[in-house]
């Protein structure tokens, strides 16, 4: 499998288009399995930790590397279309309090399907987000949340901690779905298979 430079895709340019509204929110799918967009994210799963982690079909990330970016994004497409997601492997691994967390690992497909739905979405987002949201962005860093709190704790006479047990266990669905839709995002094929 080839991912070279020619599969580029600019995504501040991207940013820049949906700040400007030159993207038809309503019809953002094909741009999820744009050959270009499977490239890119090919090649980020590349890079993640648990790329060699084998899913419940056992496949990983060497199995991508059987197939052309060309073969990839119609994978993608057919899977995205047809909402086509494979059952994801439940594991426990020990917290440092003794407890166990679950952990769910998902077929390589499901990853690549979702790496290529969140490079489309993720730079819309972007142009929606409060500035206090630090919660796993690219821009900003946890240095940059606490340097925000320092400076609101010089004039705040107080700080309320809240820590949500089970937060990303318990996110219902249907609230995912208005959530998108509210902000913005019209795809009736990507908010259908979220």
């Amino acid at each position: 499998m080839a991912v070279n430079n020619i599969y580029y895709v600019d995504m501040e340019k991207r940013y820049l288009d949906y700040q400007n509204g030159a993207i038809d929110m309503r019809n953002l799918h094909p741009m999820v399995y744009d050959d270009r967009n499977v490239a890119l994210a090919v090649r980020q799963l590349g890079q993640s930790p648990g790329r060699m982690t084998p899913g419940p079909d056992g496949s990983n990330y060497k199995t991508l590397e059987n197939y052309s970016v060309m073969e990839l994004a119609e994978i993608v497409r057919e899977r995205l279309l047809k909402k086509q997601m494979d059952y994801v492997k439940r594991i426990y691994i020990p917290k440092s309090n003794g407890k166990m967390r679950p952990i769910g690992i998902c077929s390589i497909w499901d990853k690549l399907v979702e790496k290529c739905i969140q490079l489309v979405v993720e730079p819309y987002c972007e142009t929606k987000f409060v500035e206090s949201s630090f919660g796993f962005r690219e821009q900003v860093s946890t240095h940059n949340a606490l340097a925000k709190v320092k400076n609101y704790c010089q004039t705040m006479p107080y700080v309320l901690s809240v820590d949500m047990k089970d937060y990303f266990g318990t996110i219902d669905a249907d609230i995912t779905y208005r959530e998108l839709w509210h902000i913005g995002i019209k795809d009736q094929v990507i908010l259908n298979y979220s």
